[in-house]
Order: C-alpha cells, then structure tokens, then sequence
C-alpha cells in the first residue's frame, strides 16, 4: 500500500508491505474515524484533526493498528495474522471505493490460501 507523502509525514509511517498469506479478511466499515475510536486503542505516533481525521499508528491490546481515516467516511478495514516482523495487526484506511478494494484484498488472499479459508 503506497501512502500519499503529506500521510506518511503526518503519521510518521512508511508505504505498507504485507504477505498476501498474513491478510485474514476485509470489509467495510462505515465511519472510518467511529471504527478507530472502537478499537479501545491510543494514538503513538501519529496526528489527530478532532473529529475530523487520524493518521498514525494506534496502539492497544489487541495489537497495532495502521489508519488513515476520516470522520463520516466508509474506510476498509483489513484483519492480518500476528507474525514475526509484521508490525501491524490492522490496516484502516479510507479508499475511493471501499467495497471493491475490500473485496480485492480478500479474493487475493483467498488465492493466496488457496481457497482453504
């Protein structure tokens, strides 16, 4: 996942790598922000427009989450496997279109598992 520049700097993140197989599911959630502040997890580091947008990682103790959302905004949220060296247990990022990125991330995981899930 290549993050714009201006997100990368705001959240102090880098582009995002993760192996098909980690990938666990996908799916939209409806409020991107309201999906963020469920997680029962704090912001470090990263940048926060009140009730408007985050950007960063969030920690907690289901694990790490990556986000870029914004408030009132569908956002996908992707599940991924606890593993060595993967440093997120979550992604949560606004796309253009949300349900067919969703979508995408879970067919190509699916191959990837070869159609065992």
């Amino acid at each position: 996942m290549r993050l714009p520049l201006r997100t990368k700097i705001a959240g102090l993140l880098p582009d995002v790598a993760v192996p098909l197989w980690c990938v666990l599911g996908a799916r939209v959630v409806p409020d991107g922000l309201s999906a963020l502040r469920g997680l029962g997890s704090v912001r470090a580091p990263g940048l926060v427009l009140p009730r408007r947008r985050a950007v960063g990682t969030w920690r907690g103790s289901r694990g790490r989450t990556l986000a870029d959302v914004r408030r009132g905004t569908p956002a996908v949220l992707v599940e991924l496997q606890e593993q060595d060296g993967q440093p997120w247990r979550r992604l949560l990022v606004t796309v253009d279109d949300p349900a067919a990125t969703a979508d995408a991330v879970t067919q190509a995981a699916d191959r990837a598992h070869g159609g065992l899930r």
